[in-house]
């Protein structure tokens, strides 16, 4: 029987086979007023947009408290070309993931000739995904397209696996989101996600639009209004951001070459993302200390630093020397990804502990429809 494999990430997805080493497919899938944070704080009128660490995020403001807020922000100049870029990005990068999901599969399925109902399909899910959400893609992979089960893995497990670990501190980075996860015996002990406010794709990504409009440079306000700007920041992010190993010595004068003819203050590269790693650390110190000893001294031996964000330069070198300031016994581990880790997982599944694991976690589509029918009735 063959395995399809499926990674339904909070900014990509990823679509292949069990056994190989990179995905057959990939798409940018970030759902509507969701990934990106939009709210609409009165249905019936357009209310501008805000990243997901300003104010009007705030769970406890009323619809009143937010409009007024709203209106305030708007009047300042820098916050009202934020919001005007975040709407734009969030029009051009929402998508239908559930069309996209069960066009691809399909796709994959049609060019390797295979029949779906001889398939098993296998999910990569990542921490705190709604059961709403499980739901819509069993209905895809289930109802519609008619494998034969599917099985949903925790993403921090694969990660484990990817490093050849069995325990684990898992710190994922990810776009919409940062959590801190303990791992035992490849199994999930707790896990802990962070403020909106912290260290996400999302947030660092508009961090550095804020920081590029303060310069009030006409040139560059154009390129981050225009339909590249978006791809141009992300782009600046992977290739130029980095953590200082000693935050004394970088001059505040020099300089760095953002395009051909724009040029910004190089401490925009460090700072932001300086700024949001720092008050990520409280966080994952308290998780720590709240561990029982025998499970803390075990996860800090394999410390994972994953998700888009861990490979800047000098973040995961800047975390672990916080960690150690409390232990000194801690360490990094590299991980080979969750996808690797997935692939090695069915590739391994010889391992008694393995084989309990995807036996519990799998979902046949007769098991399916009975609970589906029941759900009805």
């Amino acid at each position: 029987m063959e395995t399809v494999l499926v990674e339904i990430g909070s900014r990509y997805v990823r679509i292949g086979l069990s056994g190989e080493f990179a995905p057959r497919s990939k798409f940018i899938s970030i759902p509507q007023t969701k990934a990106i944070g939009h709210s609409y704080i009165n249905k019936k009128a357009c209310i501008d947009a805000f990243p997901l660490d300003y104010e009007i995020h705030d769970k406890a403001l009323t619809i009143e408290q937010r409009e007024s807020l709203t209106s305030s922000l708007l009047n300042i100049p820098l916050h009202k070309k934020v919001s005007k870029i975040f709407s734009m990005d969030e029009d051009s990068l929402a998508s239908s993931r559930d069309f996209q999901i069960q066009n691809s599969v399909s796709e994959l399925l049609e060019s390797l000739l295979l029949i779906s109902s001889q398939c098993k399909a296998i999910l990569i899910e990542p921490v705190y995904t709604s059961n709403r959400e499980k739901n819509q893609i069993a209905e895809i992979l289930l109802s519609k397209l008619r494998f034969k089960s599917i099985c949903w893995i925790p993403e921090p497990i694969m990660e484990v696996v990817g490093a050849g670990v069995s325990d684990s501190l898992v710190v994922h980075l990810g776009w919409s989101s940062a959590i801190v996860t303990s791992v035992m015996d490849l199994r999930l002990i707790s896990s802990r996600d962070f403020p909106s406010s912290h260290m996400s794709g999302l947030v660092l990504h508009y961090k550095i639009v804020e920081r590029l409009l303060d310069l009030e440079n006409a040139a560059l306000d154009q390129l981050l209004c225009s339909p590249s700007g978006f791809e141009l920041v992300e782009n600046f992010i992977q290739t130029s951001l980095f953590v200082r190993k000693d935050r004394s010595q970088t001059s505040s004068f020099e300089e760095h070459r953002f395009t051909d003819s724009i040029v910004i203050p190089k401490s925009i590269c460090y700072e932001v993302v300086e700024s949001l790693v720092t008050s990520l650390i409280p966080g994952i110190i308290s998780f720590i200390a709240k561990t029982s000893i025998d499970v803390r001294s075990r996860i800090l031996e394999n410390i994972i630093i994953a998700g888009g964000l861990a490979n800047i330069p000098g973040l995961k070198s800047y975390v672990l020397t916080q960690i150690r300031k409390e232990w000194k016994a801690a360490n990094l581990v590299v991980s080979l990804g969750s996808w690797p880790g997935l692939s090695i997982y069915y590739s391994s599944l010889e391992r008694q502990e393995l084989k309990e694991l995807s036996k519990q976690a799998e979902l046949t589509r007769e098991q399916y429809k009975s609970i589906a029918s029941a759900a009805k009735r």
